[in-house]
């Protein structure tokens, strides 16, 4: 589009024109001082929500709770019993492919991508038990402080063909979540997860500030070779059995969703600094999730 274009277009809609240019200045102030493009307001937000809410007594210095933030992941060193597993898998079995229950979040030419369950907290209960005292634990030594649920989320992924692997269907492309950088996701895997499985990948944080710098632009519009944006010596690859699963802060590490062969299938629970601990009755408490809530769910 040509200057006097963007003129014509500024002047019809002054409105959109400012917001368009504070976006692209935030943005870019938050990938030059933060290394994530998830802009300058939702860094700044973040970091003084952690702040605000840090308790010295949650504070840890376990090498690994530090390794943790300054990767920005950590995988659980444990797997979830299979019983569990399994009880939460036939409800979601019985849900994933009726529109009763579920809903398709991800499709292209009228072909169905992703699904995911509607108000999982609500119909699946058990889902409750993986947020165990360990889990509670390690999220508030990471935060130094107490913290929410504030969503959950049930998804399965199909296979895409080779023709469209390049669009942004399923959060398939690298990116950081457009989110306050004190948001943090747990992931589960009910599903047997290999390399062929379209495993979840991520970066790490450093990694992630090193792509910035050289002028990574957006999910739809790398600016960076392909060798570089996946070199296998930096992509982390979340495989395992189900009950298997990771953190990951994806406001701050790019990441996305690979292809499966066949079909993929994810638990995700969404987390935020508070100073008020976790309530008996949190699992009552999280977001609605459907499909009005669509645009606003990424992996």
């Amino acid at each position: 589009m040509g200057f006097g274009s963007k003129i014509k277009r500024a002047i019809k809609n002054p409105e959109a024109a400012i917001k368009g240019t504070y976006h692209k200045i935030d943005q870019s102030a938050g990938k030059a001082i933060f290394g994530n493009t998830v802009g300058m307001k939702h860094n700044l937000d973040g970091t003084i929500n952690i702040l605000k809410n840090t308790q010295l007594s949650a504070k840890s210095n376990d090498p690994i709770i530090e390794q943790f933030r300054t990767n920005g992941y950590m995988k659980l060193n444990f797997n979830y019993d299979k019983s569990l597993i399994d009880k939460i898998r036939t409800k979601y079995e019985k849900m994933i492919e009726d529109d009763k229950f579920s809903f398709i979040s991800g499709q292209h030419d009228g072909k169905r991508y992703k699904r995911q369950i509607i108000d999982a907290h609500l119909n699946i209960p058990e889902l409750s038990a993986l947020i165990t005292d360990d889990v509670i634990e390690i999220v508030k030594q990471y935060y130094g402080s107490n913290f929410q649920v504030v969503r959950i989320d049930l998804w399965r992924i199909y296979h895409m063909p080779s023709e469209i692997q390049n669009k942004d269907i399923i959060s398939n492309r690298w990116h950081c979540d457009n989110r306050k950088t004190d948001r943090l996701k747990f992931f589960v895997n009910i599903s047997h997860v290999t390399e062929n499985d379209g495993p979840f990948h991520l970066q790490s944080i450093p990694r992630t500030k090193e792509i910035m710098k050289l002028n990574f632009g957006h999910r739809e519009d790398y600016r960076v070779p392909m060798t570089v944006m996946e070199d296998p010596k930096h992509v982390v690859k979340f495989i395992g059995p189900p009950g298997s699963a990771i953190f990951a802060n994806t406001t701050t590490c790019l990441h996305k969703a690979g292809n499966p062969q066949a079909t993929r299938d994810m638990i995700q629970f969404l987390f935020r600094s508070s100073k008020e601990p976790l309530s008996k009755n949190w699992f009552k408490e999280v977001m609605h999730v459907g499909p009005d809530m669509v645009n606003t769910i990424e992996e």
